[in-house]
């Protein structure tokens, strides 16, 4: 299936990869491999007399920590309030070509590490990563760096989606709530984002099968363990939260707002976040639910994954001991799966991906466990069983 910004997180493990070898910076100017962004102005304002936008250069230099973390000021230009105001003054709108350089071509929105917006950041670090490569497709990139080393075979850019016509046979139909009873889930015909040609948009452009997805997420936690993805250090860096002060205090004032919050990792509201490299921190413990310090992103087909550093739980942590055995039932999927888990209701399990409505599945890291409505949907992937586990 479409996994949309589940994509971002395997971005920015490329582009940490490429900091261990030297090919790219976290926190130099990366004008050198993106000289795109050297001219970049800032869109300050729009003029009271005839709201024409006034614009200045930049003065703090963007760089790739910034791109990661949402903090560069290049926000997406479909949801930024500034940026639709700038479309309609140029009487233009937000295109759908199919490169990320001419896609995402707009002014920033902030003075980089000032202030936070969701955004094209981690689609421009994917650009870099095949710069840095002498050109290399972000798929063989991919495929070469991340999907060989962790046995994930079924995942692909949706550019290259026709040179698996397997996996196109097995993509699944992407559905909604009915409007008229909310009880029930029909089919949604509504264009979707991805770019059927053209280049690798590392932002939102992956297709993946849910095991294989997992595997990815597994690796990056395994690796204090083997190291076939990233350094020991380099796997400290990628769940370290990064923001400035500024940058973590817009974040935060934009989590007030409830459908922010729930679509942006559904933590709650008295537990302050943060952003690391991978995605959105929670910096305090959640009650009955995740340990401070764990990473989780989401993607637009309402998935959700969540990711726990293992040194960040204690080692008493019903998770780990927990001898219950359970019988399987039928049970509501969202946060209550969620606090299952962290009780220890499912076993050995460090990482969930998930959806929030009842049509959808729940996969936990070392044993599969796929949980899904069949009346709802047809199987995300053929080869896991359903199953409602606990």
């Amino acid at each position: 299936m479409w996994i949309a910004s589940c994509t971002k997180v395997v971005t920015a493990l490329a582009a940490l990869q490429c900091c261990e070898r030297g090919l790219l910076s976290l926190d130099e100017p990366i004008y050198d491999v993106l000289p795109e962004f050297k001219g970049l102005p800032v869109l300050k304002r729009f003029n009271e007399n005839d709201g024409s936008p006034v614009l200045e250069p930049h003065k703090k230099p963007i760089t790739l920590r910034h791109m990661l973390n949402h903090s560069s000021g290049i926000a997406y230009d479909e949801t930024h309030p500034k940026l639709l105001a700038w479309h309609k003054w140029h009487r233009t709108a937000p295109n759908r070509l199919n490169a990320v350089e001419g896609r995402f071509s707009y002014p920033l929105v902030f003075e980089p590490g000032e202030s936070w917006f969701y955004g094209a950041g981690v689609d421009w670090a994917g650009v870099a990563v095949e710069r840095v490569n002498g050109g290399m497709t972000l798929q063989r990139y991919f495929e070469e760096n991340i999907f060989s080393r962790v046995g994930a075979r079924d995942v692909v850019f949706s550019s290259y989606l026709y040179t698996r016509p397997d996996l196109q046979a097995r993509v699944v139909d992407m559905s909604k709530r009915d409007p008229k009873n909310p009880q029930k889930v029909i089919r949604s015909n509504a264009r979707l984002l991805y770019n059927d040609r053209g280049g690798c948009i590392g932002g939102y452009g992956l297709f993946a099968s849910p095991s294989d997805y997992l595997k990815i997420l597994r690796g990056i936690l395994k690796t204090d363990e083997d190291q076939r993805l990233l350094s020991k250090e380099g796997v400290e860096e990628f769940f370290r939260p990064c923001l400035t002060d500024k940058a973590k205090t817009a974040l935060n004032d934009i989590l007030t707002v409830e459908v922010a919050r729930i679509g942006m990792g559904n933590l709650p509201g008295s537990v302050t976040k943060n952003w690391a490299l991978g995605g959105i921190v929670n910096e305090g413990d959640v009650p009955g639910g995740r340990k401070a310090g764990t990473m989780t992103w989401a993607g637009l087909p309402n998935l959700t994954w969540v990711s726990i550093h293992l040194p960040m739980l204690e080692s008493n942590h019903p998770m780990f001991h927990s001898k219950k055995k359970k019988k399987l039932t039928f049970v509501p999927l969202s946060l209550s799966i969620e606090n299952q888990v962290y009780a220890g209701f499912l076993l050995h399990s460090c990482t969930l991906l998930r959806t929030r409505t009842s049509e959808s599945f729940v996969i936990c890291l070392n044993r599969v466990y796929t949980t899904c409505t069949r009346r709802y949907s047809q199987s995300y992937d053929r080869r896991t069983q359903c199953l409602a586990s606990l």
